[in-house]
């Protein structure tokens, strides 16, 4: 779905739209990664969870949309 939104609204393939998602969160990655070597108030097992959710997501959506269209094997 993500990808024909993107497609409409710049007119662009389905190769660029997912070529431009891949970069985005290979960017959020680097992000991520670089504020969790930052010292926060915020508690560490806190910041475990949400990394972790984060890992979670990223698997799930890796490839497809594999909440929506699941298959007994996503790997």
């Amino acid at each position: 779905m993500a990808v024909g939104c993107y497609m409409a609204q710049h007119g662009g393939t389905e190769e660029e739209a997912i070529n431009e998602f891949q970069e985005q969160v290979k960017d959020a990655w680097e992000d991520i990664n670089k504020e969790c070597l930052y010292p926060t108030i915020v508690p560490a097992p806190i910041l475990t969870r949400i990394l972790n959710l984060a890992h979670v997501i990223d698997v799930v959506y890796k490839d497809k949309d594999g909440y929506t269209c699941n298959t007994p094997n996503i790997f």
